[in-house]
């Protein structure tokens, strides 16, 4: 019959007429707008292909980001930055969780790139990375590397906006952008 309610239960053979309890209402919970932070990340739906990304040895060195058939977490960061200086001390707490999810991790510092460094910035960065063991690879990030992220991470947000410090890009194998994260990270997650 029309205008009626039924209640039909995969896998049994009757269905049930139910009593009509007047109009059907969804309510929905209201919404929470999330608290304001300094965080954004985001994973990509799909690999985004990046020209070879390389950084800079602390001697001047060129090196491929990719340097193992593993994907790579690349942080950016700044030895005057507070943040960054406190998520590069959590990164070798979680060395093992990282090895065993098969993530190659590189570390490169903007300290040579910003105006106004003082002099010796880059030996204050490595000696701050001895200090906390860290034990993953490292060196300085140039212009070029930092430009092409920043035209990676534009494309992902559609903000154009300069990359915060710290800033880290999560690359597959390949060297293809898999994510993008603005801010402090989150190594637990």
């Amino acid at each position: 019959e029309r205008g009626g309610r039924l209640l039909i239960v995969q896998g049994e053979a009757s269905i049930k007429r139910i009593a009509d309890r007047g109009k059907l209402e969804l309510v929905a919970p209201p919404l929470r707008t999330p608290e304001n932070s300094q965080q954004a990340g985001v994973f990509t739906h799909a690999a985004i292909p990046q020209p070879k990304l390389k950084y800079d040895l602390w001697s001047g060195q060129s090196q491929s980001v990719i340097a193992t058939d593993r994907p790579t977490l690349l942080v950016l960061w700044a030895s005057w930055c507070a943040p960054c200086v406190k998520e590069l001390e959590e990164i070798p707490a979680r060395r093992r969780k990282l090895s065993a999810a098969g993530v190659d991790v590189v570390a490169v510092c903007v300290d040579e790139l910003l105006d106004d460094q003082p002099p010796g910035a880059a030996d204050n960065a490595q000696a701050m990375l001895r200090n906390i063991r860290f034990p993953f690879r490292h060196g300085k990030a140039n212009a070029r590397l930092v430009d092409l992220l920043q035209v990676s991470h534009d494309f992902v947000f559609d903000l154009h906006q300069p990359l915060p410090i710290p800033s880290s890009v999560f690359l597959d194998q390949r060297g293809s952008l898999q994510g993008v994260f603005k801010g402090p990270l989150n190594v637990e997650a």
